[in-house]
């Protein structure tokens, strides 16, 4: 009885502790898979009371998801053995819905000879939901994790980065290091890192995408490190970044091709520059450029897109484009690409490479046609004054061999006036193209021919061995403008030419260039057709030349010169105007008037300061002058009316005559007409200004000169040609007569000609009747002795002037 009364103790004892456990337990027959026992906890956790539970089948209270699960586990040979244990977390279904889920472990008991289960439950329901919450966040994030023990198996992973690199079979843990990363270097040497006790980062490709992974060691178990990582599918980034760089790329690209392009002369280089953009951008199979040498051959080529593979959608394989404007194209440049075709950014970058290279090309071109006309005559298209200075620059800075040195011809047409005069300005040209296809062919191919201005041309020899070599070319010259040229009828011109050779004193361009049109104008003095070498007479010309040039320009800036009046009497001997001159006294005394100044102040620049120092001068004379005009021998007033004055008299008038640099300055036209639109109310009676105008700026360029004429005398300023030789009266038509011209002024070379007899009286009648039928007042100058003042007042001429007349005063005659 005591043996069966301890023994009932103990169940009882036990049956206590059974349910006063906190962890839930349970005792379920293994023959039948129903509940023998279930403690307090157990109930609790199960969400059932002890009654319902026991004899209740297990299978009754589980998600029934997961009975054929648990059936084959149970059916384990392994589980039927006394005592071994195991772990399943079962989901147990509570009555109010809820899903309990729980760590079951136990082993197998033997109770009242029943072989049972004995489990002890354990409630990781807040546990799992924490993992369901991390797994959701991760199966929602292009992000997967990892844990790699020591030996580089993946022992957990999650996430839904996709063929990441160390995730990639996620079924089960396990796999080796090798199996998950397959042939990704990068990413092995990463966990060799990470296995060494470092973190490391990088962004590796895996395939067609790209992942940003984090490794950090992680101590385990022993002191061994372990390696967890995070994965990031980054490949829409990486590929947005891609893009980024390219067009960054292309984009510099161009700027940079831009920039060549506006700095850059040569069209070859340009050319070689945009090929080597496309290719570097676009990785073309083949690129070519292809002048294009007409408009059709242009139009043929105008396809943006050509050569498309037959596939449906299939990018372009072929592109070719214009440069250049869409009607004359320069060029087409062609691009080909097989595979992969070309995108449409290709494209893109293509059109904007050509628009660059088109902008470029027609710019340089542009340049080099103007840098063509800057230095070469338009009419002939020889080298122009510019050009020979530059090319004989260079000759002489290159220098020569001791025994050869650089040469110049100076070439000025004999006769050609007469041709420009008689058969008009269009025949002048025709004969300069002539003239200039004949100097081309006798040069040497080392000589250089051009055309300085009007008819003077320049042949210039390099490598001379002396001046008898350019007397030898200087003849050939002569020799080949000889024949006659067939125009409207045959002319025939002929050459004055002066040669200098480069040596001591002659080492400047400018210089040399000089000297030769010296040594030409020394040819002209001798006769038509003749050659002349700058010599020691010739120099010792120039350099009292360019004395009195630099001694000029000493005296103009000075304030040296001198304003003297030469007084211009009418028909009756009365004194109705006077002319201002300029008048320079020279350091050695000499007094040099306005016919000696003007050659050297042309030379010397100079001409339009003398011309603004002359018309303020004038200026200021006719304001000061508001006294009344003095009496003639008759008892008159100088100004009063008079048969012979053409005007009548009807006021004193002051000349002045500008040289054709300063009427071509609209400045000083308009400063003459501004004072003399004003000064009609401040000095009515006051004296009116004349201005003289030479006759070879009205040949040259009648148009401007003429409109010139109409502008000063619309402000009351009268006007006169002032002819030194008879071309310009036989250049006179209907058409281009100036319009206010108020008449001409006669040379004293055309009356001292009436000395010679009955001839040079002619010409003066000749054209004392012409000017009268034009209603032009005719002047004579150089009207010095008695006789021929009596000669030109017999002939008609309206006013005279000269020693005859009277010398030069320092104040007006009046």
């Amino acid at each position: 009885m005591s043996s069966g009364g301890d023994e009932h103790d103990r169940e009882m004892g036990f049956v206590d502790l059974f349910h006063q456990l906190e962890v839930g337990l349970t005792v379920t027959r293994i023959s039948d898979g129903r509940l023998r026992r279930v403690n307090t906890a157990a109930c609790a956790l199960i969400g059932r009371g002890e009654s319902e539970l026991v004899g209740l089948d297990w299978r009754e209270m589980i998600d029934p998801t997961q009975v054929d699960e648990l059936n084959a586990a149970f059916s384990q040979q392994s589980w039927r053995r006394v005592g071994e244990a195991g772990r399943r977390v079962i989901r147990f279904l509570r009555p109010d819905g809820t899903v309990a889920h729980v760590l079951a472990s136990g082993g197998i008991v033997t109770i009242d000879g029943d072989r049972c289960f004995l489990t002890q439950l354990q409630d990781i329901t807040e546990f799992v939901s924490t993992h369901q919450q991390l797994q959701l966040v991760l199966d929602s994030t292009p992000v997967s994790v990892f844990l790699l023990d020591h030996e580089g198996q993946v022992v957990a992973s999650a996430g839904t980065a996709r063929e990441s690199p160390a995730t990639g079979p996620r079924d089960s843990a396990g796999y080796g290091l090798h199996e998950a990363l397959g042939d990704e270097p990068a990413v092995l040497e990463m966990v060799r890192s990470a296995m060494r006790g470092q973190r490391v980062h990088s962004v590796v490709p895996s395939g067609r995408c790209w992942y940003d992974v984090h490794l950090v060691p992680v101590s385990g178990a022993a002191g061994r490190t372990a390696v967890g990582g995070v994965v990031s599918d980054v490949t829409e980034r990486e590929r947005a970044t891609a893009e980024l760089l390219d067009r960054t790329a292309r984009q510099t690209a161009l700027a940079n091709l831009a920039q060549y392009a506006l700095e850059i002369g040569d069209e070859r280089a340009l050319w070689d520059l945009g090929i080597s953009a496309l290719t570097d951008q676009v990785n073309a199979d083949r690129i070519t450029v292809e002048p294009c040498p007409d408009s059709a051959a242009a139009r043929a080529g105008l396809d943006a897109e050509a050569g498309r593979d037959e596939s449906a959608g299939a990018a372009p394989t072929l592109v070719r484009m214009p440069v250049g404007h869409m009607g004359e194209p320069v060029a087409t440049v062609t691009v080909r690409r097989a595979a992969p075709g070309l995108t449409g950014d290709d494209v893109a970058f293509i059109r904007s490479v050509v628009a660059i290279l088109g902008s470029a090309v027609l710019r340089i071109r542009m340049e080099n046609a103007a840098r063509f006309r800057s230095l070469h005559d338009p009419l002939t298209g020889l080298p122009n004054r510019v050009a020979i200075l530059d090319h004989l620059r260079r000759s002489l800075a290159r220098g020569q061999p001791d025994t050869r040195r650089t040469g110049v011809l100076y070439i000025d047409l004999d006769g050609f006036k007469a041709v420009n005069d008689t058969l008009g300005h269009h025949a002048g040209d025709e004969l300069l193209q002539e003239v200039a296809g004949r100097l081309r062919q006798l040069g040497r191919p080392t000589d250089l021919v051009g055309r300085l201005a009007g008819d003077e041309f320049a042949v210039l020899c390099d490598g001379v061995g002396g001046l008898d070599d350019l007397r030898a070319v200087g003849e050939r010259v002569i020799h080949a403008l000889a024949p006659p040229v067939r125009l409207r009828r045959l002319v025939s011109v002929g050459a004055s030419i002066g040669i200098a050779l480069a040596g001591p004193g002659l080492t400047d361009a400018e210089q040399l260039l000089d000297a030769s049109d010296l040594a030409m104008y020394a040819a002209k003095r001798r006769g038509p057709g003749r050659c002349v070498a700058y010599d020691d007479t010739i120099r010792e010309t120039v350099a009292t030349h360019l004395a009195g040039v630099t001694e000029l320009r000493q005296a103009v800036a000075a304030g040296q010169l001198t304003l003297l009046f030469r007084p211009i009497a009418s028909g009756s001997g009365a004194v109705v105007a006077a002319e201002a001159v300029p008048c320079w006294t020279q350091p050695c005394g000499r007094l040099l008037g306005p016919e000696e100044i003007e050659p050297v102040a042309f030379e010397a620049g100079l001409s339009g300061d003398i011309d603004q120092w002359l018309v303020d001068g004038a200026l200021r004379t006719v304001e000061s002058a508001t006294t009344p005009p003095p009496l003639d021998g008759a008892g008159r007033k100088a100004d009063a009316p008079d048969a012979d004055h053409p005007d009548g008299g009807a006021s004193r008038q002051l000349w002045i005559r500008i040289s054709e640099r300063g009427l071509g300055e609209s400045a000083l036209r308009e400063k003459i007409i501004t004072y003399f639109l004003d000064s009609g109310t401040r000095h009515p009676r006051g004296p009116r200004l004349g201005v003289l105008i030479p006759d070879a700026m009205w040949q040259l360029d009648y148009r401007n000169v003429n409109t010139a004429i109409g502008e000063l005398a619309a402000a009351g300023v009268e006007t006169r040609l002032d002819f030194t030789e008879l071309g310009p009266i036989r250049a006179i038509t209907k058409d281009n007569i100036p319009a206010g011209l108020g008449g001409i002024r006669l040379s004293d070379r055309h009356i001292h000609n009436l000395d010679d007899g009955d001839v040079g009286i002619a010409i003066i009648a000749g054209i004392v009747r012409f000017a009268d039928l034009l209603h032009l007042a005719v002047a004579a100058q150089g009207v010095d002795t008695p006789a021929q003042l009596a000669r030109v007042r017999a002939l008609g001429c309206d006013l005279a002037q000269g020693a005859a007349v009277g010398p030069p005063t320092l104040t007006p005659p009046w």
